[in-house]
């Protein structure tokens, strides 16, 4: 089953407008929703919720938040909770290489690639 993504409110701009051109032009869909954006949570969520809305959604958060995102998500796990995972983009990454990555897992990764855990991107 195709990964689905939830682009933060750090990234919502230029991301939410390039990640489904990216996937088109490969001849793929990407299922994405944008905080702030139809169908996304509200801008402005607290991390604590935003998590929380991502796993009951399925969606894999994609961020810039290096700061709080991975601490938040240690007292998500720490109290029982599950998180179908964090993608956060490294600095100095290329644009061309995060749209790639992103279509690529999207098509070929598996939930269990990224659950409960803070990866790195690409």
């Amino acid at each position: 089953m195709p990964l689905k993504y939830l682009i933060d409110e750090n990234l919502r701009g230029k991301l939410s407008r390039s990640l489904p051109a990216r996937a088109l032009e490969a001849g793929l869909a990407v299922d994405c929703v944008t905080v702030g954006g139809e169908g996304g949570p509200a801008l402005g969520m607290g991390d604590p919720e935003l998590l929380r809305w991502a796993k009951e959604e399925g969606r894999v958060i994609i961020s810039l938040d290096r700061n709080t995102l991975p601490a938040h998500l240690a007292m998500h796990l720490s109290a029982g909770l599950s998180s179908p995972g964090i993608l956060l983009v490294r600095a100095g990454c290329s644009w061309e290489e995060v749209l790639d990555y992103l279509v690529i897992a999207s098509a070929l990764a598996s939930e269990e690639e990224f659950g409960d855990r803070c990866s790195y991107l690409p």
